[in-house]
C-alpha cells in the first residue's frame, strides 16, 4: 500500500520522537555510568535530532492545515 504524504508525515513524526527519546533514555544511561567523554557527542546528536523533529512537525502541521482546508 502506498501512503499519502500526510500519512507518511506522521510515521515520521512518530518515528523522530521514538529516536528521541531512545536518544535520551541513551544519555541518562552514559550519565549514570560516568562516560563523560560520550556525552558531548550523544548531546550534539540529540541537539540534530531535535532539529530535524522540529522540522518533520512543522511539515506535518502545514499537510494537516490543508487537508482540513480541502474537506
Amino acid at each position: 500500500m502506498v501512503e499519502t504524504p500526510l500519512e507518511q508525515a506522521r510515521r515520521h513524526v512518530a518515528e523522530g520522537r521514538r529516536r528521541i527519546k531512545e536518544q535520551e533514555d541513551r544519555i541518562g544511561k552514559l550519565q549514570a555510568d560516568g562516560h563523560q567523554e560520550k556525552l558531548k557527542q550523544s548531546r550534539e546528536l540529540l541537539a540534530i535530532l531535535r532539529d530535524g523533529q522540529n522540522i518533520a512537525e512543522h511539515y506535518l502541521s502545514t499537510l494537516e492545515r490543508e487537508a482540513r482546508s480541502r474537506q
